[in-house]
């Protein structure tokens, strides 16, 4: 009998795990359970079990069957093979990526700072050059990603995304929802001050359009918002609501409404940032 080329399942007695792969023999029938790497103790713990799947003719077409098999369990929990022509699973990604953080290697080692002015230099080097996205004109640009938010828009993608990131992030106090109200407040103010000085530093957002430019885009939103009404009522709702919150001065304690308390500090020569929100 002829040596065989073929794609293999190991399977084990005891566990729910299985490993694919693909074997040439130097002789027929020879032993041969695999050649695990990342998880070769299960070999020696379990009982292993072999199933031939298939028989080729040539090395070449049983790795393309083996890399389709593979390729589809990759990131299944119970699957045991971690590379597929080059493909990692998520599994080793996670691996590497704290074994990263941990050792504070790669990009880790870096501080925020450097980091912040290594992505910079390269921004301005691709403008200059006109490499990645600076290689396509703004026009263009802007109508890839009208493209592509169409379409996460009509997949429902982005949104489902969002929600679930939002849920997970308000139930264990990640990100804002681990600020109190003040500091959230305080973050806010303190990055629109940042990010607003940036782009018109930079002429990005609503600062890399000319006064014409924005003036037309004001307009025509402003046409959209009368026709759907939403505008009109969300700002009947929120004046109201604003002519009922009172502040209180923080130099004076006096209190009133936002307005008349800008007044009020104003003619003192008070900051009229000066104030908290007042809790009858």
């Amino acid at each position: 009998m002829q040596p065989r080329i073929y794609t293999y399942k190991i399977t084990f007695e005891e566990v729910s795990y299985y490993y694919y792969g693909s074997h040439k023999e130097r002789k027929y029938n020879e032993y041969y359970i695999g050649s695990p790497v990342t998880h070769k103790w299960m070999w020696d713990f379990y009982t292993p079990k072999k199933q031939i799947l298939e028989i080729f003719n040539s090395r070449e077409d049983a790795n393309i069957i083996e890399n389709r098999l593979i390729k589809s369990v990759l990131n299944d929990k119970f699957c045991l093979n971690e590379n597929c022509g080059g493909i990692v699973s998520s599994n080793m990604c996670k691996k590497g990526a704290k074994k990263l953080v941990d050792n504070k290697l790669g990009i880790h080692s870096r501080s925020k700072e450097q980091i912040k002015i290594d992505g910079d230099k390269g921004r301005e080097t691709q403008k200059k050059l006109g490499l990645g996205i600076y290689s396509i004109s703004k026009d263009e640009r802007l109508k890839i990603s009208k493209k592509v938010g169409g379409n996460n828009v009509k997949s429902g993608h982005i949104q489902e995304l969002g929600k679930k990131y939002g849920k997970l992030c308000y139930e264990n106090n990640l990100g804002m929802f681990g600020l109190s109200k003040e500091d959230r407040k305080e973050s806010s103010r303190k990055g629109g001050k940042v990010s607003g000085n940036e782009a018109y530093k930079k002429k990005t957002g609503i600062h890399s359009f000319s006064k014409e430019q924005r003036i037309d885009i004001g307009k025509k939103s402003g046409n959209k918002n009368k026709e759907t009404g939403h505008i009109q009522e969300l700002g009947k709702n929120q004046v109201k609501k604003l002519n009922t919150m009172k502040w209180m001065c923080l130099i004076t304690n006096y209190v009133s409404t936002s307005g008349p308390l800008t007044i009020y500090q104003r003619k003192r020569n008070i900051d009229t940032s000066l104030r908290v929100r007042f809790e009858d």
